[in-house]
Parts: C-alpha cells; structure tokens; sequence
C-alpha cells in the first residue's frame, strides 16, 4: 500500500515537471492533467482511508472490521460479542457450556491479564492502580474492563491510553502481560 501511494505521488510529480516544461501539445498536456489528477485522488485516498477504515482483532488474532463483531473468549471456548447499543455481552456459542446467561452487562465484564472473558459481579480493587484495570486480592489476578480491551493482529492484550494523564500508557495487570518495558512509550 505504501509503494503504491509513492509511486501515485512520483507520477503526479513526474506528470506537472512535464506540463511546466513543455507547453506547446494542447492534447498531451490535457492527458498530462488527468494522469496527475487521477493519481493524486488515488494517492488522497490511499493516505486518507486508513483514518476512517480501522480493524479490530480478538485473542486469536482474527481481524474484524467492527467492533461489535470481535469475539470475546472465555477460558472453556464460549463466544461472546459486544452490543455496543446495550452495552452488554452477547453470548453467541453456549454449547460447551450451556451454564452461561445469554447476556452480560459490560460493568461485570472484565478481560484477564490471558485475554479470556471473566464475568465477575463482586467489587474489585481499583484504589493501587488506574482507572482502567482492577485486582481480585482473592485469586491475585488483574482485570480491565472488557469493553476496553484490545488485542493486535497477533492476538496480543494491547495497552490502554490513560485519557486521564494524557500522556502515558497505562500499563495494566502490573506490566505482566505486556513485553514492552515501563516507560517505552
């Protein structure tokens, strides 16, 4: 995608240093304008459609085009997905464990510091660490909210911006789930 954005702009280039050039053929000149105009849309819209097409992944690494159709993963294989207007988990496969609700309100839903979907209705910590993530002192595990998670193309768990501080990473379950050292950002 790159190479193709660059060679649209070289053409586009290429295209006006000959039309400053050379002057005189009216027919060349006006097919000169509409290579440089088609490849400069074409570069315009190669540059812009990242902006406003994004992909969002799940645990497993499988790409999506909306978030309300990434897969949430419990720990025995269940499927959930997230109603965005509801703000609830949908339970989309019960067969391996017809013990599941078939939703789940998201202030329960949380992700563990192993991508799984954990449905939790007790209170957790919060007070030691940050807005986004919180402690069961019981199992000593961390949480963040499901409804924020999001994993990379590799179906790794990916840090949260703290809008609060504006300028540094959150780094969540204590910086155990991650590989980029505190502070890399």
């Amino acid at each position: 995608m790159e190479i193709l954005k660059w060679l649209l702009r070289i053409i586009t280039f290429v295209g006006i240093i000959f039309l400053i050039a050379k002057r005189g053929n009216k027919k060349r000149n006006i097919m000169l304008i509409s290579i440089c105009v088609i490849s400069f849309i074409g570069s315009a819209v190669l540059t812009i459609y990242p902006f406003f097409h994004h992909t969002y992944y799940d645990r497993l690494g499988n790409s999506y085009n909306n978030i309300s159709e990434v897969v949430y993963y419990t720990k025995d294989n269940c499927l959930f997905t997230l109603d965005e207007n509801s703000l609830e988990f949908v339970c989309k496969d019960k067969s391996l464990n017809p013990n599941y609700m078939d939703t789940y309100a998201a202030e329960i839903s949380y992700v563990d510091s192993d991508g799984y979907l954990s449905f939790i209705e007790k209170t957790l910590d919060e007070s030691n660490n940050n807005a986004y993530s919180s402690y069961d002192p019981q199992t000593g595990k961390y949480y963040i909210f499901a409804e924020f998670a999001k994993w990379d193309k590799n179906g790794k768990l990916q840090p949260l911006f703290d809008y609060d501080t504006l300028n540094t990473e959150v780094y969540l379950f204590q910086n155990e789930a991650f590989d980029t050292p505190k502070g890399a950002y």
